[in-house]
């Protein structure tokens, strides 16, 4: 091409002759209720300007046009094959008298481990499909589990429905905690109110919440490698449903899970995920339970909470309901660790090594964040 026409070709734009094409139809050509594209051949290559020149049968015209895919030679994301026929290859290529057990077994254990890191484990999108799944018993333990910590936390009553209640819907959602290394902590499930349908004004007023950002966390790590201050973070349990609410609210009771609540529906009396005014009232919570404890807040961002008295200074970090806590005193910050553990449901990690997806790698004289496990998943999946 480039010897007879003396024009370089793109390969990325170079498709056979007769490749069917949609090619797309400017808005001055074409009214509001017209298509927006058209099913057209590909002919030629132009000798000036972009694109190529095609054939419509339809209105039997030869034209150029830049705008256009080739549906036929589109490269789609592949997903990776399933990780069943490769456990199942692992667990029967089990070899013994080779080497000694005990090596053995902790090279095939680690096998066996890492791929937990990669397998096809699916989310469930519903309760039916979660326990239908391989893995129903962690999905309805961790579902059970959540449902008597709302019993224990006193979050909501069963009552009978009267005429014009508006009752919000609810449904279980699944996810999955991983370590750092991507290995599986725990399953998560969370019983949750379809929020969506609420109206501001009616159903709830104060909605709005804010969270600490990416930037002052990333300055809170450098000030720890700077000035060698102690590090630790925190995680807390189920945090929204803390926070008392003022308004009526209703959810639909979980009766999949707990049958003898046929017929009743929940009235909440403390904010439950999905409902639009949870995220402010865990705020207002955590807020003044701080502010009880001698924090101030800052005023750059209202989830960064200062405490300084004589020479402790600590700084508590905060994005929805993951924390970290930077300071000179070691002392204060056990204090500070006694008083969340005793004020909610909280898993305290002296040895930083993840914070809301960021990896976080001590090297000693300097921290490393990254997300590794996130570019490793996107990889096993469309490579």
């Amino acid at each position: 091409m480039e010897v007879l026409f003396k024009i370089r070709p793109n390969p990325d734009q170079m498709y056979p002759f007769g490749a069917e094409a949609i090619v797309h139809v400017p808005a001055e050509k074409r009214g509001k209720l017209e298509q927006r594209g058209i099913s057209c051949r590909l002919l030629t290559f132009p000798h000036s300007g972009n694109g190529w020149i095609f054939y419509d049968p339809a209105a039997k015209r030869i034209f150029q046009a830049s705008s256009a895919v080739f549906p036929a030679y589109q490269a789609l994301p592949c997903p990776m094959k399933s990780a069943k026929g490769k456990l199942h290859y692992i667990m029967n290529s089990l070899r013994l008298g080779e080497v000694p057990t005990s090596e053995l077994a902790e090279e095939q254990a680690e096998t066996v481990q890492n791929l937990l890191i990669t397998s096809d484990i699916g989310i469930p999108k519903t309760l039916k499909h979660a326990l239908s799944s391989p893995f129903a018993r962690n999905w309805c333990d961790t579902a059970m589990a959540q449902l008597s910590n709302f019993a224990e936390r006193d979050i909501w009553e069963p009552v009978d429905p009267f005429k014009g209640m508006k009752v919000l819907g609810g449904k279980c959602v699944f996810n999955i905690k991983r370590k750092a290394d991507g290995t599986i902590e725990r399953f998560k499930a969370r019983y949750v109110a379809r929020g969506f349908t609420q109206q501001p004004g009616i159903d709830c007023f104060n909605v709005y919440a804010p969270t600490a950002s990416l930037n002052s966390l990333r300055l809170l790590l450098a000030m720890k490698v700077k000035y060698n201050f102690t590090m630790a973070g925190f995680d807390v349990s189920a945090a929204y449903v803390y926070s008392p609410i003022q308004e009526y609210i209703y959810v639909q009771a979980p009766v999949e899970l707990q049958p003898e609540l046929h017929g009743k529906v929940m009235k909440l009396k403390k904010a439950l995920y999905g409902t639009k005014q949870a995220a402010h009232g865990w705020w207002n919570f955590s807020k003044a339970w701080m502010n009880k404890l001698g924090f101030e807040c800052s005023e750059v961002e209202a989830s960064l909470y200062i405490y300084q008295k004589h020479a402790a200074f600590i700084i508590v970090w905060i994005h929805v309901d993951n924390g970290i806590v930077i300071g000179n005193s070691i002392e204060s910050i056990s204090d500070f660790k006694q008083a969340l553990i005793h004020e909610v449901d909280a898993q305290w990690q002296t040895n930083m090594e993840k914070i809301v997806g960021l990896h976080i790698k001590n090297n000693g004289k300097q921290l490393e964040i990254n997300q590794k496990f996130l570019i490793d998943q996107y990889l096993c999946n469309y490579s």
